[in-house]
């Protein structure tokens, strides 16, 4: 029962406040780039530069992290969440946050460059969605139902 005795110490602490935003902002916000990233290419035929998203990516990561972490260290020192001025034995972890936030935030800045510069300014890969003739329906991905037809009925089995 120790998970029941932590329940009542960490409630309403900085430390729900800190998993909260670790399950989002890791868990969809990072879903939501990747697809954004891996569809706009099918849709719109626009080539990202790869270096760059990877960039973009650990700029992220650190941000997150850095801006997150410490949360749960003053939650578990027992700063209390929804107030608007706090002691200042936590500010050493709301300068890490700050510090977080703002380099998350030059991450973002860095995917507003990237955007700008594969839309207008990248090399056109020449298919889009709205033609038919998307990367999506040339490489056939899913796979069309009748791909395995050949191997369900024994042909082209030697």
């Amino acid at each position: 029962m120790r998970a029941a005795s932590l329940d009542v110490v960490l409630h309403d602490t900085y430390c729900v406040v800190a998993h909260f935003h670790y399950t989002l902002s890791l868990g969809a916000v990072y879903g939501i780039f990747c697809g954004f990233c891996l569809w706009l290419p099918y849709m719109y035929g626009i080539s990202f530069d790869g270096s760059l998203m990877i960039a973009i990516f650990f700029w992220f990561l650190m941000g997150t992290n850095i801006t997150f972490f410490p949360m749960h260290f003053a939650g578990i020192q027992g700063m209390p969440r929804k107030v608007l001025d706090y002691p200042d034995c936590y500010s050493i972890f709301q300068v890490f946050s700050s510090l977080g936030s703002v380099i998350t935030f030059i991450g973002f800045i860095l995917f507003n460059y990237l955007m700008i510069d594969s839309i207008f300014f990248s090399r056109f890969l020449g298919i889009s969605f709205y033609n038919g003739h998307s990367p999506s329906y040339i490489s056939n991905v899913p796979p069309l139902p009748d791909s395995f037809l050949e191997e369900i009925l024994g042909f082209g089995l030697c």
